[in-house]
This record gives C-alpha cells, structure tokens and sequence, in this order.
C-alpha cells in the first residue's frame, strides 16, 4: 500500500509539473512575435563566441584559422518556402547563410514516455508548443523542419520555415537527407536542434564557431544540438549514448570541436522527471 501510495503521489507532482510546464511554454509562445525574421552575423574561431553566460564550454580539438569558412557579404538569412500542399524537395529554393535544422515528428505520436503524467491531448499540446519555442527561437538564421506528417509541415510552413518532406527514413535519416539537402541548395553552416527544448531562447549562437559544435543533453547521454560548418562531412547516429558517437564523429571529421554544457539547450524532455525544469 505504500508504495502504491508513493507511486500515485509521484504521478500526481508529475503531472502538475507537466502542467506548469505547458502554462510557461504558452506564456512565452504569447510574448514572441509571429514571424521568423533575419540578421547577418559572422564566423567566430574563439569557442565562446556568442554563448550563453551561463555556459560551460570544452575545446576538444582546436585547428589554424580557415579563411573559406568566413560568410562573403552577399550571405543573407531568412529565406523560406511557403508549404501550399506541395511536399516535394524541389519546391526549396537555393538558400544561403546558415540554417537550423529541426526533424519535428506527428504531435499525436511524440511524447509517448510521458503517459504516466500527462494525458494525449496534454503530450500533444506540450509537444507542439516545445517544437515552437525551438523554431521562434531560431528566428536569426533560416529554419528547416524536416517531418512526415501533413500537419507538422502546414504548422512549419504557418510559421514561416521550410519544409522538407522526408517519410519512411526513421529520424537519423530524415536528418541526414535534411543536412546534405541544406548543403546542396547553399547553405552553409547547419545546426541539426532537437525540438523538444522547453529553455530554448536563442539559438543563433550555436553557428557563430568555426568548428563543429555540440551540446549534449544534461546527462550527456543523447545530442540536442550538432552544428557543423562547411565543408566538413558528418555522420548523425541518434539514439541512446549518442552523444560519446557524435563526439568521436567530429573527431573523425578533424575539424575544431566546441562541447557546451549547461546551456538551457541541455535540457529536453523525454521522461516525466524532465518535466520538473520550471520547478528545480
């Protein structure tokens, strides 16, 4: 009986965390604006360039400076494609600057972990209002959501990002058909960002680094953000501990490695302990 009772109080702070946590998301979703907007900015080969204060970083791996990695001054960003029911790649026009890369899946189908603490409708609100927290705050660069749902890519479209429509490749190849798609239309550094962020602010830093850039989650288990600049190759293997595989992958690449750890970025949600992050 008490562990039944421990289980029942547990679910019960799980789901009122899971609620604030919905609250704050919709609060912050209000304050923004309704369109993704564009900025110019340039490479930076120091490791700190652009990171959050609160911010820990590692250089892994530093390199000598690289001139072609700088942007010419006719690279812009914020260009998109409006989704109007056409899902094919070749409605993307030819883009520039960098861009963030978000693989976005059915909001009736993510979150399926939190089911002890929120209910379906629940799972599928927090999960659309994460993914929106993730595109708005990726406003400075172009934003690409890569998806096999009709209703994520209007949604993506609605807020002003290009869709690329890729179903049946499971998420390690939805994003590396989205990476290599960016790359061959003129993009130049691409950050691939998970879309379940819930602290997500600004996310234009993450390209400001010469070098591949990384910020695990807080357990340094799983990869929420890569950032990978050009003219360098990567190979995304998500999953459990990928993290430790990305790693080696950039070291692989050898090209300057950044890790960042404690950035809001670190912290996702996947679990019903996640959803204490306004609460701890």
């Amino acid at each position: 009986m008490a562990v039944e009772n421990f289980n029942t109080l547990r679910g019960s702070q799980e789901a009122c965390a899971g609620k604030k946590l919905l609250n704050h998301l919709e609060d912050a979703l209000e304050s923004t604006g309704n369109d993704i907007t564009s900025t110019i900015s340039t490479l930076d080969h120091s490791p700190s360039a652009g990171l959050p204060a609160a911010a820990r970083v590692d250089t892994i791996v530093t390199e000598p400076d690289r001139p072609d990695l700088a942007h010419p001054p006719w690279m812009l960003w914020g260009i998109t494609v409006p989704y109007h029911g056409d899902m094919s790649t070749s409605a993307v026009p030819r883009l520039t600057g960098d861009a963030v890369l978000i693989p976005v899946k059915a909001f009736d189908r993510a979150k399926l972990r939190l089911a002890s603490a929120l209910t379906p409708l629940e799972r599928r609100r927090l999960a659309k209002e994460m993914a929106e927290r993730v595109v708005r705050s990726a406003a400075k660069l172009t934003v690409a959501v890569v998806c096999d749902d009709e209703e994520v890519a209007a949604w993506a479209s609605g807020l002003g990002a290009v869709v690329l429509w890729e179903p049946g490749r499971g998420l390690n190849g939805a994003v590396q058909f989205g990476f290599e798609h960016l790359r061959s239309q003129g993009v130049a550094t691409v950050a691939v960002v998970a879309s379940d962020l819930p602290l997500a602010d600004d996310i234009g830093w993450v390209t400001r680094f010469r070098g591949i850039t990384l910020v695990p989650d807080r357990r340094e288990d799983g990869t929420n953000v890569i950032s990978v600049p050009p003219g360098v190759a990567f190979r995304f293997s998500y999953g459990p501990q990928s993290f430790m595989r990305h790693k080696s992958e950039a070291l692989r690449a050898n090209a300057a490695l950044r890790v960042v750890h404690d950035s809001p970025l670190a912290w996702d949600v996947d679990v019903p302990d996640d959803l204490g992050v306004l609460t701890r």
